[in-house]
């Protein structure tokens, strides 16, 4: 790194840093190759008018640390079965407002489930209840997803009470 005082730019220097700014290289990659520091670079590119100018010819591509490909495939699977965003989050290592967030990128929905309570439906949900079934073992018994599951049985009870 140059000092204060010491040896200005040489012209094979400019148009090393000028080349590697163009290339799309940040300025803290290019100041050990031109023996400059970080600051020193971003001065000379200011002076020569292309800091503002950035050249847009590298796409910029997003890697998430979280949604590698690995976690996508059981995210949509999840999602489309209707499992609640604490289970996706559980099952992919994520938080639940990171698992909206994705399922939102990728343009996810959920789909209406309808469900018709019928009498046959009625006389299951009795014996797995009379069982000491869990929400869960029950829903799936009835092949719901838990979510679904609870608000069916929450609207069920309503009609049920007349409220």
């Amino acid at each position: 790194m140059k000092k204060i005082g010491e040896t200005p730019w040489t012209a094979e220097q400019t148009e090393t840093m000028t080349r590697l700014w163009n290339s799309g290289l940040s300025a803290s990659l290019i100041a050990p190759q031109v023996g400059f520091s970080r600051g020193a670079v971003l001065g000379k590119l200011h002076r020569l008018g292309l800091l503002n100018r950035r050249p847009t010819t590298m796409p910029t591509v997003r890697t998430s640390r979280l949604w590698p490909e690995e976690n996508v495939a059981p995210l949509r699977r999840l999602y489309a079965e209707g499992e609640s965003y604490e289970t996706i989050a559980l099952a992919c290592g994520v938080s639940k407002a990171s698992v909206r967030n994705k399922a939102q990128n990728l343009g996810l929905r959920r789909r209406a489930i309808r469900t018709r309570w019928t009498d046959e439906r009625v006389d299951q949900l009795r014996r797995l209840w009379i069982e000491g079934k869990t929400a869960a073992e029950a829903a799936r018994a009835l092949a719901l997803p838990v979510g679904v599951f609870l608000l069916l049985l929450k609207f069920q009870l309503l009609l049920l009470l007349n409220l």
